[in-house]
């Protein structure tokens, strides 16, 4: 129990609380469509796209106010399509923001559902005239683009693992730092920017979220390799190589011929390469689907071991071995997927090297189970 407070104390005890609101929704009269599911829309979408900043409850003293107005729907101006137009004010504590959403409609298309869509696309902006940003770091600029942070006072090095939360602390998403560079800014400063490419998300990510940097960058795994005439067992571990994307992986494994004639133990060190669907995606909208928490990896390892036969007692093993995994990551630290491999293996005896894996029984296939810290 005191090992499962120690290793979640970092990721639950990272924010200082999220605020309570009452949310208020007002909506003038309509001709044009119902301001009854306007309202129901707005709480609806506010209620899901706003829970990491504000926690609603219909007894919270303060008030976050959402007021809809100009509301337009037209069919004449354009053929075969409907012009939405409504806008839409924000306000809370002392910041008010006002935006519009405009957008056309094709026939047969529910209004209801594109005025959701655009009012998801409009939380997710930046809303720092609403929500003025804190001080430390935080995700600045979320683009179909990439992720940046323009708040890097700390300068993340490439391949660093950052977690980004909710005000509360809670991580939503893990992020690989993937490059550093300066943009062109307003003035004749350029702007320090770090770039981020994600690993998981359970939610899409949105300007604002703060970043918290991984304690320690470690991860575990246990695989159960397979091929034709060995089954086994290795144990993992993998730590960031600093200032590079790659990753240092260390493994101990213990192997059995399938007739138990010989056992072999090994330990390899080597490097990983691995990163996650979710850069392929056109929007920032997309990450949190599960495809984009599928993650693809190469690994080289090479090695040294010791082989034990019923008629040879022990020899001397030197080996390399080249995998390719996919896994899917489905939560903040458990992942699981398979990897597909190939070894050669030789041993060593009074200055002779005999192969003892390779060709067709080099070839290996392994289901992984593996933990995050």
């Amino acid at each position: 129990m005191l090992l499962t407070v120690v290793i979640l104390f970092p990721l639950f005890a990272l924010g200082a609380g999220v605020d309570s609101a009452r949310m208020e929704i007002i909506v003038p009269p309509s001709s044009a469509v119902s301001s009854d599911a306007l309202r129901a829309s707005t709480s609806l979408v506010a209620g899901q796209e706003l829970d990491w900043r504000l926690e609603f409850t219909d007894s919270a003293a303060e008030i976050f106010k959402i007021e809809l107005s100009e509301i337009i729907y037209d069919d004449s101006l354009f053929a075969g399509k409907h012009l939405l137009q409504v806008t839409v004010g924000i306000a809370w504590r002392d910041s008010v923001a006002v935006r519009t959403i405009a957008c056309l409609i094709p026939e047969g298309t529910s209004w209801e559902t594109t005025f959701r869509q655009e009012l998801i696309r409009l939380f997710r902006s930046d809303l720092s005239d609403v929500f003025p940003t804190a001080d430390g770091l935080r995700l600045t600029h979320a683009m179909a683009s990439g992720y940046w942070t323009t708040s890097d006072s700390a300068e993340l090095p490439i391949g660093e693992r950052v977690w980004v939360t909710d005000t509360q602390g809670t991580a939503v998403a893990l992020v690989t730092v993937v490059d550093r560079f300066d943009f062109p800014g307003e003035s004749e400063q350029p702007v320090a920017v770090t770039e981020f490419s994600p690993l998981w998300a359970k939610r899409p990510i949105v300007v604002g979220m703060p970043l918290v940097r991984q304690k320690t960058g470690l991860s575990f795994s246990l695989a159960f390799p397979v091929s034709l005439e060995r089954i086994g067992m290795e144990g993992a571990v993998e730590l960031p190589i600093r200032r590079t994307t790659f990753r240092f992986s260390g493994k101990v494994g213990f192997d059995a011929l399938m007739d138990n004639s010989a056992f072999e133990v090994m330990a390899q060190a080597g490097l990983v390469s691995r990163f996650a669907l979710g850069i392929f995606g056109k929007s920032p909208d997309v990450l949190g689907s599960w495809w984009t928490n599928l993650q693809t990896a190469a690994l080289f390892h090479v090695g040294v071991g010791t082989r034990w036969h019923a008629s040879d007692g022990f020899g001397f093993l030197l080996g390399a071995e080249i995998e390719f995994q996919l896994s899917h990551q489905s939560s903040a630290h458990w992942y699981w997927g398979v990897s597909a491999g190939y070894r050669y293996r030789v041993l060593v005896e009074s200055g002779i090297g005999t192969t003892v894996q390779g060709n067709a029984q080099g070839f290996t296939l392994s289901p992984i189970v593996g933990w995050l810290w």
